[in-house]
């Protein structure tokens, strides 16, 4: 009876040593290790903006940037300039990151990303545009950061 016990025990130690290295090669494979560390290390905040930009891609940090400078409670229009973007429509994307359901968009005050347009900041007069097939017009810059502008009317 012991030495079958023993083979028994030797044989489930085996069994969970191999579900052990798969469960580690797995989590590894996967950067299950620096997530955590990352989750851990930096706030919500900064790991939005690594994954999303801050005046680029879809520009979330400018975005976040200036509804808490400038304290806008309401939906205001987002236009990203990134030229993988084709239509109108699909630039206005980068809205939902502070979109407020039931409440309407407000076309006089823009926020936008990627811009490839350099505005000329000295010219204290508005300013008038075209993105992508749509006129915009009577603007003026409030705040410039690298090719990111919030505009108002």
């Amino acid at each position: 009876m012991g030495l079958t016990s023993m083979i028994l025990n030797k044989i489930i130690e085996r069994k969970y040593f191999f579900i052990i290295a798969i469960a580690i090669t797995i989590m590894q494979q996967n950067n299950f290790f620096y997530n955590i560390y990352n989750i851990i290390n930096q706030n919500l905040e900064k790991r939005l903006i690594r994954v999303y930009g801050d005046c680029d891609k879809h520009g979330y940090g400018f975005i976040s940037e200036m509804y808490s400078k400038y304290s806008i409670k309401e939906n205001i229009l987002v236009l990203n300039d990134d030229p993988n973007l084709k239509s109108y429509e699909l630039s206005q994307k980068s809205a939902w990151f502070n979109y407020q359901i039931n409440k309407v968009t407000n076309e006089s005050k823009i926020i936008l990303i990627n811009s490839s347009k350099n505005f000329d900041l000295n010219n204290k007069k508005t300013i008038s545009f075209n993105f992508k097939g749509k006129n915009f017009s009577n603007f003026k810059i409030i705040y410039k950061k690298s090719n990111c502008y919030y505009l108002t009317r």
